[in-house]
């Protein structure tokens, strides 16, 4: 990897986990009681420039706003607009589920067990409306062990991922992207979440799923509990394209009649993960600036837990002040060292520290250190020498 390769890695932003001023608007229009929401819609409908396309973020949030404003009756001109969004999204889920499908069933011919994560299972047993929740792709997961064969099952149906994937991928990443037949996409997940690269870790949701189908394919989700910790986990992650339907998804979750949260499971299983500053983070977010009532207990709970090092540092940047310039840079450094934090956690330390060289390269991007070796020499040679004499 070239030097300017490397620091545009480095410097590339990084985005952030919390809604800005218009999508807040849109939330609350969509969570509030009714006449708050129907302030913060006419709040958000006067100061908005309709020339102006929306933002992806908003844009996925505004079919829940249609649904929100329909049910309380509000007539504006902009419903028409809203209704056009919300049944483009009906039909593009519709569309997406029926060409992604194909991909579910060949796993489970091969025998493979999957689950469905993120936005499906939200859709069939929460939100309940196939043009409420927006999405790109279908997240599918197996377990790690079945990766391998997984990929085979997938490639003999014409799926196939996006990039080649490495030894090292299936060592440090958790998800990568395949595109099958039409141009559907589905995300496979060999392990639960980016934080927790470990068939341990991925066993306590293995332990708590149910069951699912998806166009006649039988299939698991994960319980309510679990769910909305993956929902707080995933959406919790500073990402440029700001993942603020992670706060609509919780909300959805939480105000479902027929999901009870197993508050005491929710709590231990974030701290088995190192996650419980995260999770009451994101809970006290809901119940600060959308009225969401989150038991005592569980809030204590998550305090008192014990903050390791990895969390420590994914705090920092997550928590971060906005307009505080920290050179970007050093926020990916901590990520990147979380990271590292939360790979050794799960091997002795002499394990860990045989895998930090390919750890390091692995994150710079570089397929092996003799190659970047050889280019590095390859420019010290191209590069012109000055004339003698």
């Amino acid at each position: 990897m070239s030097a300017a390769n490397l620091m545009q890695r480095l410097t590339r932003d990084l985005g952030v986990v919390w809604p800005n001023h218009e999508q807040d608007q849109v939330l609350q229009a969509i969570f509030a009681p009714p006449q708050q929401a129907l302030a913060a819609f006419a709040a958000w409908r006067g100061e908005l420039d309709i020339a102006h396309d929306f933002d992806r973020a908003l844009m996925r949030l505004l079919p829940l706003l249609y649904l929100r404003m329909l049910d309380i009756g509000q007539q504006d001109p902009l419903m028409g607009r809203l209704k056009g969004v919300y049944r483009r999204a009906w039909s593009d889920t519709q569309a997406m589920f029926h060409g992604t499908a194909p991909a579910l069933a060949a796993l489970r011919a091969a025998g493979i067990d999957t689950m469905l994560l993120k936005g499906a299972p939200m859709v069939l047993f929460h939100y309940r409306n196939h043009g409420s929740r927006p999405m790109a792709d279908l997240d599918i997961a197996v377990c790690f062990t079945d990766a391998e064969a997984a990929f085979r099952a997938l490639a003999g149906a014409g799926w196939q991922a996006q990039t080649p994937i490495t030894r090292d991928d299936l060592a440090f990443r958790h998800a990568r992207p395949f595109r099958g037949p039409g141009g559907h996409e589905i995300d496979l997940h060999w392990h639960m979440l980016f934080e927790t690269v470990c068939a341990d870790a991925d066993a306590l949701f293995w332990h708590h799923v149910q069951p699912a189908t998806l166009r006649d394919v039988a299939t698991t989700c994960l319980t309510p509990t679990l769910t909305l910790l993956h929902t707080l986990a995933h959406g919790l992650r500073p990402n440029t394209e700001t993942p603020v339907r992670w706060i609509a998804d919780a909300l959805t979750l939480l105000r479902d009649p027929t999901a009870p949260i197993d508050w005491p499971l929710f709590c231990q299983t974030a701290a088995a993960l190192g996650l419980s500053y995260r999770m009451l983070l994101g809970l006290a977010y809901l119940r600060d600036h959308y009225g969401q009532d989150i038991p005592t207990a569980t809030s204590q709970a998550l305090g008192a837990a014990r903050r390791g090092p990895a969390e420590a540092l994914e705090l920092a940047v997550i928590t971060r002040r906005t307009g505080w310039h920290r050179p970007v840079a050093i926020d990916r450094g901590l990520l990147v060292t979380a990271e590292f934090c939360r790979l050794a956690r799960q091997r002795s330390p002499l394990a860990a520290a045989a895998m930090l060289p390919d750890f390091v390269r692995y994150r710079l991007g570089i397929a092996s250190w003799r190659g970047a070796a050889h280019g590095a020499l390859r420019r010290i040679n191209r590069r012109p020498r000055p004339a003698s004499g």
